[in-house]
């Protein structure tokens, strides 16, 4: 009898010690968990998120395709808005394809509107997109709309009209301000 309960009691203390060695290796684990959570880089958890939009135009005779596309770009300065989350910057690439043939082809970013944006928006914002806009659009000169600020904030910001000669690819960019829920009014040249 004195050999089963030495042989049960030794069975308990190495159940316990392996259960406490468990414990203590996943505590351990844990601990170099939050270590490396807390020396390693953070990067943003927040983005614009990617748009693809591509329209279709006849002017003078001419099918202009023009696709713009939005995406985040992590190479870009991140920005934190005025509750401190951190987003990274988007770049919008437009290209015109004209009767079949690709005629124009450009990326953009905040940089490109630097001098003309807010010093909020150039410190707070990222490039929020662009627009092609048909209406504005005639066959010497492609119309968009732009706009940075914040991606959480869905009025504000800086706006702006850039217009793109097909002809020469030359692109000229303007200030504009809000005049109603539809439509800009163009305030400076570029």
């Amino acid at each position: 009898m004195k050999v089963s309960t030495r042989l049960l009691l030794a069975c308990c203390v190495a159940l316990v010690v392996a259960c406490g060695e468990k414990k203590d290796a996943k505590d351990s684990a844990d601990s170099s968990d939050v270590f490396n959570q807390t020396s390693a880089p953070t990067r943003p958890e927040h983005s614009a998120g990617s748009l693809n939009n591509s329209d279709t135009i006849t002017l003078s005779g001419h099918k202009y395709v023009v696709n713009v596309r939005r995406y985040e770009d992590s190479s870009l300065p991140t920005v934190r808005d005025d509750t401190g989350i951190e987003f990274y910057d988007n770049r919008v690439e437009i290209s015109i394809v004209r009767d079949g043939d690709e005629i124009f082809t450009r990326t953009f970013s905040k940089e490109d509107f630097a001098d003309k944006a807010s010093e909020t928006d150039r410190k707070t914002g990222v490039m929020l997109g662009m627009a092609f806009d048909p209406e504005k659009s005639s066959p010497g000169l492609l119309s968009f709309t732009a706009s940075i600020g914040q991606p959480n904030i869905e009025d504000g910001g800086s706006g702006f009209r850039v217009s793109i000669n097909p002809s020469n690819a030359s692109v000229s960019i303007k200030t504009e301000v809000l005049e109603s829920e539809t439509g800009y009014d163009v305030e400076e040249d570029a």
